[in-house]
């Protein structure tokens, strides 16, 4: 009963459960569009959810972080999300990952993973993930925000751009980054659906295609995207 009413939706039903019951995804950083993605995916019914964070909670992260409280102030995020997360669905596995982006433990985490989802803001940590997507052959969801403003993508290692060939220079970015709330709300919510477009093969993914929105002007906005030759990350992956 739990997932009737998406098992109701048409071409989705039992047989999309399923695939999402045997998922593993993949969530780095749990700050506003983490919060998001990782509530809806383990909504949805994701076998097994790894939050991964190495930040505390702010006061100053309540206005978008939804899975936060004033009781929480100080605890780590990934161990703060995982309890709240778990309480959403206990029957999805949820797992909790205090710790830096090392090498090392990136590839670990994005190994056997199905889907993994960018919840990060900058885009040196970005990078990193994408690399070991893209060695490991995971799709990575990038999405970011600022302000009312927000972009989301499918990257599948073979078939789309990697984030490297998006983003190639470095990406100013301001020592802290004005947001409100829902503009997350509504990029998480996008990456969720991705993740389980994704997952399920249900739907046209946005691969190949970058999305833009601005949640101010309520603007929608599609790029097409393309392989770069000279890639650093993807160029010597062979094509699918």
């Amino acid at each position: 009963m739990r997932y009737d009413r998406q098992i109701r939706i048409p071409d989705f039903g039992k047989e999309a459960q399923a695939k999402l019951r045997r998922a593993k995804a993949v969530v780095f950083g749990v700050g506003g569009l983490g919060c998001v993605s990782s509530t809806y995916l383990a909504a949805a019914g994701v076998g097994k959810l790894v939050l991964v964070d190495s930040g505390y909670v702010e006061l100053s992260n309540l206005n978008r972080q939804l899975l936060y409280t004033l009781g929480d102030l100080g605890k780590p995020k990934a161990l703060a999300a995982e309890k709240r997360v778990a309480e959403i669905n206990p029957e999805v596995a949820v797992e909790g990952v205090q710790t830096e982006l090392v090498p090392d433990e990136v590839d670990r985490l994005v190994k056997n993973a199905s889907v993994v989802v960018d919840g990060l803001d900058t885009y040196e940590a970005r990078h990193v993930v994408n690399k070991f997507c893209v060695s490991n052959r995971v799709a990575f969801i990038h999405g970011a925000v600022e302000g009312f403003r927000g972009q989301v993508t499918s990257i599948v290692p073979g078939e789309t751009p990697c984030l490297r060939c998006m983003f190639p220079e470095k990406v100013p970015r301001p020592e802290v980054i004005p947001i409100i709330g829902a503009t997350c709300a509504v990029i998480g919510g996008l990456q969720a659906l991705e993740a389980i477009k994704l997952v399920t093969g249900f739907g046209q993914p946005l691969l190949g295609k970058l999305l833009l929105i601005d949640c101010g002007l309520m603007e929608f906005e599609e790029v097409e995207l393309a392989r770069r030759p000279n890639c650093p990350v993807c160029s010597g992956l062979r094509t699918i």
